[in-house]
């Protein structure tokens, strides 16, 4: 798969389209904050589609940051590449604004991936405690938290055993029952039209 994907063995993964509310940029600024050896040792491989140009910007600011040539930009990659792509990395990590779920964090879970997310309340929801959540706001402390992931194996491998665990908790049969149950009352006392 690395071969094919022509990226390294081990590397930090950053799976999205490129939305402006994905904040690549902040991603990228935490990473260009690791020593230059961490980088070259866990390079940054970005995998998602163009949003309105948000794949140039973001291409634009790994040169700016000087750290394009630790960065991969594999641009739109089919669903059947990311659950390997998830088990390769070191760690998944995002530096979303917003989000209404987070599919991508809990795929990262479910294929093992330890996750580095900005703190947001459904993150914390959806991970139950199994991911590391930071404010990449915060340069400093966004790139801290990416060293750790980098270098302490017993932290990685201890997000990796509670994200499979907390991603078990998840299915689409439970989600359409738990829809249906909050749907079916309403119904009941509607009138037909």
């Amino acid at each position: 798969m690395t071969q094919e994907l022509r990226i390294p063995p081990r590397y930090l993964l950053w799976v999205s389209n490129f939305y402006p509310y994905k904040r690549a940029a902040l991603a990228l600024a935490a990473f260009a904050a690791l020593p230059p050896e961490l980088r070259a040792r866990n390079p940054l491989v970005l995998a998602g589609g163009d949003w309105q140009g948000g794949l140039a910007r973001a291409r634009w600011e790994a040169a700016r940051l000087g750290v394009e040539r630790d960065t991969r930009f594999l641009g739109w990659v089919d669903d059947g590449w990311l659950p390997a792509l998830y088990r390769h990395a070191r760690a998944h990590i995002s530096a979303s604004a917003e989000e209404t779920f987070g599919r991508n964090v809990l795929e990262a879970m479910a294929c093992g991936c330890p996750n580095l997310l900005q703190d947001l309340p459904v993150l914390r929801e959806v991970t139950g405690g199994a991911a590391w959540l930071t404010d990449f706001v915060q340069q400093g402390i966004a790139a801290d938290a990416l060293r750790e992931m980098c270098v302490n194996d017993a932290t990685t491998a201890r997000l990796r055993t509670q994200g499979i665990v907390q991603a078990g908790r998840f299915s689409f049969v439970r989600l359409a029952r738990e829809r249906l149950a909050a749907i079916l009352p309403l119904l009941v006392g509607c009138s037909p039209e």
